[in-house]
């Protein structure tokens, strides 16, 4: 939307120098025309031969938990690649902000991110978005890396007092059976 208000911009400068006949209205149009056009090619060049992926420690989590994810990104190419938007989709309540970052040339990186995971339930996390846009503000594209993972997340556990866990050990006097107040235990079934 913002490329259509340049256009317009330089349309009505090179009418009012075609009209006045002023040349450095003309040069002004022609520097507006170059500036659009190379943030074009900025957007385009920027996310050009990325490649990356998204891995996650686990597919299952309990609840108060955090989750740990890695971002992995290559850049394959001989040119560097600043000003770039990290963004991870996903509908967990906690999702990381959006990080901006550069690729040096023929590198790769990695970022670790821990996610809170507050409230149980099925949960999609990914892909991750890579978005690039131009100096000016005028274009932005984004490419998706990755693949969309699903994430369960158990309800938290709370722990047993210790008393509750120990068994009573076996001894004679558990063998006797008929004592006021005393459950028998079935071991097994008579023929």
């Amino acid at each position: 939307m913002r490329s259509l208000w340049v256009l317009v911009i330089i349309a009505i400068v090179l009418v009012l120098g075609w009209n006045s006949g002023f040349p450095l209205l003309f040069r002004v149009s022609l520097l507006l025309a170059i500036g659009l056009v190379l943030s074009r090619l900025w957007v385009w060049w920027n996310l050009r031969g990325l490649k990356g992926n998204i891995e996650t420690s686990t597919t299952r989590v309990q609840a108060g938990q955090k989750l740990e994810v890695r971002i992995e990104l290559e850049n394959p190419s001989l040119l560097f690649k600043p000003w770039l938007l990290l963004k991870i989709k996903s509908d967990l309540p906690q999702v990381p902000p959006t990080k901006m970052l550069a690729l040096s040339y023929r590198s790769a990186r990695t970022f670790n991110f821990f996610i809170p995971c507050p409230r149980r339930g099925w949960f999609h996390l990914g892909p991750t978005v890579l978005a690039s846009q131009d100096p000016f503000g005028l274009f932005q594209r984004e490419i998706t890396l990755g693949t969309r993972q699903d994430l369960l997340v158990y309800p938290k556990t709370v722990g047993l007092a210790p008393s509750l866990l120990e068994a009573p050990t076996p001894g004679p006097e558990s063998l006797s059976l008929g004592r006021a107040g005393e459950i028998p235990l079935v071991r097994g079934v008579r023929e």
